[in-house]
């Protein structure tokens, strides 16, 4: 005579069932994604405050990216982790609005680089201007050695996982 499994009570069944949507909701990629949606909403809203509500969330793939001397496009893209095609969407609607200029590359005439324009300077300022008052709301919340520490933490994983 085969022995046959018990069918989980409901009760079994829920509190798999809890423990199973906790580790989805209560995991640290998720924590990241929610926080990054609110630093980004944040930046955004005085960006717009501060005279560039054109500017999208995804446009910043391009601002933090783009060295002060200028980056290429490929470059780009490759920091962005995005394709070459959507990077160029980006730098051209970046240029149009006039943030961004393209330039010969002073290391190799034929290449172009993309450069911030004066208009794109003052973008960059104000930028830094929202990322500053974020930062401020965020200790404000969790204390700015929690800031602090977040920040180098994350920026070590993420060196670690790109290998540098």
């Amino acid at each position: 005579m085969k022995d046959k499994a018990k069918a989980p009570r409901p009760a079994e069944r829920k509190a798999f069932s809890n423990a199973f949507e906790a580790w989805r909701r209560d995991n640290v990629g998720r924590a990241i994604f929610a926080a990054s949606r609110v630093v980004e909403a944040d930046i955004l809203e005085v960006l717009a405050a501060e005279g560039f509500s054109e500017i999208r969330l995804v446009h910043l793939h391009l601002y933090r990216n783009l060295d002060l001397d200028g980056t290429r496009l490929t470059e780009l893209a490759r920091r962005a982790n995005m394709a070459k095609q959507g990077m160029q969407e980006i730098v051209d609607r970046a240029e149009v609005q006039g943030f961004v200029e393209r330039k010969s590359d002073p290391g190799d005439r034929r290449a172009k680089v993309v450069v911030f324009s004066a208009r794109g300077q003052q973008l960059l300022e104000t930028l830094h201007k929202a990322v500053l008052q974020m930062e401020r709301r965020m200790a404000a919340c969790v204390g700015a050695a929690t800031v602090k520490h977040i920040t180098r933490a994350l920026l070590q994983y993420a060196a670690l996982r790109r290998g540098e």
